[in-house]
């Protein structure tokens, strides 16, 4: 299975979208997810290194096929850049060359990611503002782990809360969860991410509370480069709405929302 997988990731093998589609169609009848109606009116933001080594255009390709296929068309967004490699793009001027694959995995590629893909979702922001000091508040995730029954959450995990959204204006305020990549996570390279990807800036001056849960490497379950659970190592409901790793963080924004 983690064979065919890597070779899915490398683009090696076709990407079946058409019967992704009907197996998605499926699990919303089955009750395992929403009803996919539901998105017909979102947006998805894609982006793309032609310099990924890991990642071909042919897999960002189907990701695309898949979204059209749930998705008005007119609201996806897909950004290929020509010299990015596996990385998130960041304003940041002191990450690593667009090229370059490696820690922490943010990299100067003339495009802040976060604030493109928080536009393209929200609609136009208010230029970018510092982020306030004690915004960023660092939480236990174990209770949550505990009560999914999940074993690959990592014990902490973050949330920023921009300052008018802390003085009680809450009720106009959107909440953005951001999964970080594999290699990626607190345990690894502590909060390079948190703090240089760009959603600080772009949230604090925009009302939006982002929550940064993480996942930590580990060999039971296998997973030794610390990434969220897309091929099943939690079980083979982890794509549903019972999976996991879906319940813990689906528990994470309850008790932000005050559900």
């Amino acid at each position: 299975m983690r064979l065919a997988l890597g070779r899915c990731m490398k683009g090696d093998e076709p990407i079946p979208t058409e019967r992704l589609l009907l197996e998605a169609s499926q699990l919303a009848l089955d009750g395992a997810v929403d009803p996919i109606a539901g998105l017909a009116d979102d947006r998805v933001w894609i982006f793309h290194g032609a310099a990924d080594p890991y990642v071909n255009r042919a897999v960002a390709d189907a990701a695309e096929a898949f979204y059209r296929g749930l998705v008005d068309p007119s609201r996806i967004a897909r950004v290929e850049h020509p010299e990015a490699g596996h990385t998130f793009p960041t304003a940041d001027e002191t990450a690593p060359a667009c090229g370059v694959t490696e820690a922490p995995f943010i990299g100067r590629c003339g495009l802040d990611g976060a604030r493109s893909l928080l536009g393209h979702l929200y609609g136009e922001l208010a230029p970018g503002r510092a982020p306030r000091e004690g915004g960023l508040v660092e939480f236990d995730q174990r209770s949550y782990a505990a009560a999914a029954g999940s074993k690959g959450l990592g014990e902490r995990g973050w949330v920023y809360v921009p300052a008018d959204c802390a003085a009680g204006a809450a009720a106009r305020c959107r909440l953005h969860v951001v999964f970080h990549g594999c290699k990626q996570g607190g345990s690894e390279i502590g909060d390079a991410f948190v703090k240089r990807s760009g959603y600080l800036e772009a949230a604090e001056a925009n009302r939006i509370v982002v929550l940064f849960p993480q996942v930590a490497p580990s060999f039971q379950p296998l997973n030794p480069n610390g990434c969220w659970d897309w091929w099943g190592y939690e079980g083979e409901d982890y794509a549903t709405r019972n999976g996991r790793q879906v319940r813990a963080v689906r528990a994470m924004v309850a008790d932000l929302m005050g559900d």
